[in-house]
């Protein structure tokens, strides 16, 4: 169970973090960018808000290059990149908390006219960190702000978990082996073909109106999944499923298999709506090069 053991990190030999478990939220939207800049703003003002701002002490500019951030760029960034004259179809924001290759806290926006061409199955996401521990000691708070997305933004899919940042990709999924509740899931290649499908399996896992309706709603829900499992309604056919009370990891090694979690996305393979990424590979071999068997083992972790 997490909280009954140290949080993982993995140490550069200068002393820095090249990997460390946090806690992540992610959101899925298949809506266009400019339709949803108000609720894209009230995302990113809540975050600020629910971490302070402190917290996030850069963001990065077009060319790529961090700046400081502070209230009135906050507000410059947001109004340009969401609001302004010369706002575009589609529209990037990322705030980033200290840490050279593992940031303590972490925002990015990605949105998408979703108007190319031959990718009709492309979404746009929220993405979101913070420590561990900070969830751990403000963990209403963090639940009430997930409660606020859920019923603020359009989205299909989104879930919390307990995950891994870092640069070190082979690491990471290297641990994701061992702790299967870790989420490493790469959002910026998730979204080029998810549709309206589920990520995975998650501790808490938000369904939108098209995927539960596609998934038989909730009393196909409540009958199909079983009782350990909390299945609740959301506003406007909105769906909540909850895996126990607190995110686990799991770990292989001691035989902690996630039976909820391997339930749930059994669950969801069954009804041919669990997404496995085709159309970009982000996991990596040893040599850094792309990846594809691990990366589809990793999505079907809990279906094997």
């Amino acid at each position: 169970m997490a909280g009954e053991r140290s949080d993982i990190q993995v140490i550069h030999p200068d002393g820095t973090i090249s990997v460390k478990e946090i806690f992540t939220i992610v959101f899925y939207i298949r809506k266009p960018n400019l339709e949803i800049v108000g609720n894209i703003e009230r995302a990113i003002l809540g975050f600020v808000d629910l971490v302070s701002i402190e917290s996030l002490p850069g963001y990065y500019n077009y060319e790529g290059e961090q700046e400081d951030l502070t209230e009135k760029s906050l507000h410059a960034l947001i109004y340009e990149r969401l609001h302004g004259p010369y706002r575009a179809p589609n529209a990037n924001i990322e705030l980033i908390g200290s840490g050279i290759y593992a940031p303590d806290y972490y925002l990015r926006y990605y949105g998408s006219s979703l108007s190319v061409p031959g990718l009709a199955d492309e979404v746009s996401y929220i993405w979101l960190w913070m420590p561990k521990k900070f969830y751990e000691i403000h963990t209403s708070q963090v639940f009430e702000y997930i409660m606020m997305l859920a019923d603020n933004l359009p989205f299909t899919f989104a879930y919390a978990s307990l995950g891994l940042a870092g640069d070190d990709q082979y690491k990471k999924q290297a641990l994701a082996r061992r702790y299967p509740g870790l989420d490493i899931a790469d959002p910026s290649s998730i979204r080029a073909d998810l549709d309206s499908k589920a990520v995975g399996s998650y501790w808490l896992t938000l369904l939108g109106v098209e995927l539960s309706r596609s998934l038989g709603g909730m009393s196909i829900l409540r009958s199909q999944l079983s009782a350990e499992i909390t299945v609740k309604d959301l506003s406007n056919e909105k769906c909540l499923i909850l895996l126990g009370e607190k995110p686990e990891t799991g770990d292989v090694n001691r035989r902690d298999f996630l039976p909820l979690y391997r339930e749930l996305a059994k669950f969801f393979h069954s009804k041919e709506l669990l997404h496995i990424p085709e159309r970009i590979v982000y996991f990596v071999d040893q040599d850094g090069m792309a990846a594809r068997d691990a990366m589809e083992k990793w999505h079907r972790r809990f279906l094997d």
